[in-house]
């Protein structure tokens, strides 16, 4: 095989094997009706703490202080990665790119240009209701 056709093969097969391991995650979440989570699951306990956070089915639940946890896409619109709250900050932040959005979802800094998806959320005692808006 000759040099050149050597390199831009190589180049190539390397681009191809990136854009297979780098392409985006993005998928809407698995969220079709409404979800109901009861604090009292261990899994959930973790949202009983200010600052505490959990990613469930495509979701970010983040109990910020206030009544309700805010609940957001866990998948950053830029390349799907799975986003993270970071209290530090006080806004969810993606650590690939280090995307940043607001607790309403809205991007604070890109890369990512598009918001986060958001659901409404009711608690009735230790039961949430999430609903995709």
């Amino acid at each position: 095989m000759e040099r050149k056709t050597f390199l831009k093969t190589l180049v190539w097969g390397s681009a191809a094997v990136c854009l297979g391991a780098c392409a985006s995650a993005k998928t809407a979440s698995s969220v079709n009706g409404p979800v109901k989570i009861d604090l009292n699951d261990p899994a959930f306990a973790v949202l009983k703490d200010k600052n505490g956070f959990v990613i469930y089915q495509g979701m970010i639940l983040i109990n910020t202080g206030a009544e309700k946890p805010v609940v957001l896409s866990a998948a950053c619109p830029h390349m799907g990665k799975k986003v993270v709250w970071d209290a530090s900050i006080g806004a969810v932040r993606c650590p690939a790119h280090n995307s940043r959005f607001d607790t309403n979802g809205n991007v604070l800094k890109g890369p990512a240009r598009e918001n986060l998806e958001t659901y409404s959320v009711s608690k009735e005692s230790n039961l949430l209701t999430i609903n995709k808006l």
